[in-house]
């Protein structure tokens, strides 16, 4: 079966942020957008994706609300006007159904 359809358009040739390899120090926002998810519990949410780099290195950050929240504040509601900022990302151990896991967020 051909999976290229599935394939996040621009983003397959960065490194995925997770809370294992969250870089330290600023990044700059390239990108804002949105995708659909393709499978899974989520399956059909759109939710959104971001583009950032240090350094000429290229990295997926997939915000949750928090996040997003903590750059509207920062930047405003059009992520078209966050393009070229910069931000840090930290993380934090939380309740998530239950279970303490570690979330990264965008430091305020």
């Amino acid at each position: 079966m051909d999976m290229s359809k599935h394939k996040a358009q621009g983003f397959s040739d960065t490194e995925t942020i997770n809370a294992e390899n969250v870089p330290t120090g600023k990044l700059t926002i390239v990108r804002a957008d949105e995708v659909t998810i393709s499978s899974g519990p989520r399956a059909g949410q759109i939710v959104p994706v971001i583009e950032l780099s240090q350094d000429d290195k290229a990295y997926t950050y997939w915000p949750n609300k928090t996040s997003i929240t903590t750059l509207c504040n920062k930047f405003g509601d059009d992520s078209d006007k966050w393009i070229n900022n910069e931000i840090e990302l930290d993380t934090e151990n939380v309740m998530v159904r239950g279970q303490k896991r570690k979330a990264i967020f965008v430091a305020p």
